[in-house]
C-alpha cells in the first residue's frame, strides 16, 4: 500500500478483511488520520462513536465494491466495505438499533487509509447493499 513514513500521525486498525481475498483468510491493516479523528470528536460525535461500527464492517463485510466513483465522473482506486449491522452508537457506551432501511459503509483508498464511513440507504433489490451501486462504484469485488 503506502510507504510507512506516510503513516506517522495515524492510528492502525488491524484485522481488516483483505478486499482482494473473498475467502476471508488474509487480513490487512488500514490507517486512520489522527487529526481527522480529533476533528470528528469536536464536530460529528455520531461519526466518531460509529468508528466502532466501521471497524466491525471492515473486519466482516457483506459486500466489497472496488472503484469509488467521483461526482465529476472520475474514479478513485479504493474499496467500499458494506454490511448490515445491528446497532449504531450514540455515545461511548450508548447504542440503539440500526434502522432496517440502512446498511453501513466504510471506504478505504488505495493506500489503505480509512477516509469515510457512515450509514447508507439500503438497496431494495439487494438488502445487504447500498442504493445505486452501479452508479457509485466500479463494480462488485465480492459478496458473502
Amino acid at each position: 500500500m503506502t510507504d510507512p513514513e506516510s503513516r506517522i500521525g495515524r492510528h492502525r486498525i488491524d484485522g481488516v478483511q483483505d478486499p482482494e481475498d473473498p475467502q476471508g483468510r488474509r487480513r490487512i491493516s488500514v490507517w486512520l488520520n489522527v487529526t481527522s479523528l480529533d476533528w470528528l470528536y469536536k464536530t460529528n460525535r455520531w461519526k466518531a462513536f460509529n468508528l466502532k461500527t466501521a471497524v466491525q464492517v471492515l473486519r466482516n463485510p457483506d459486500r466489497v465494491y472496488r472503484g469509488i466513483r467521483k461526482d465529476d465522473g472520475g474514479q478513485w482506486v479504493g474499496w467500499c466495505f458494506v454490511a448490515v449491522v445491528e446497532t449504531f452508537f450514540s455515545s461511548e457506551d450508548g447504542s440503539y438499533p440500526a434502522p432496517l432501511s440502512k446498511v453501513f459503509a466504510a471506504f478505504i483508498d488505495e493506500g489503505g487509509h480509512l477516509f469515510e464511513w457512515g450509514e447508507e440507504e439500503r438497496d431494495q433489490a439487494d438488502p445487504k447493499a447500498p442504493k445505486d451501486t452501479d452508479k457509485r462504484f466500479g463494480g462488485l469485488q465480492w459478496k458473502t
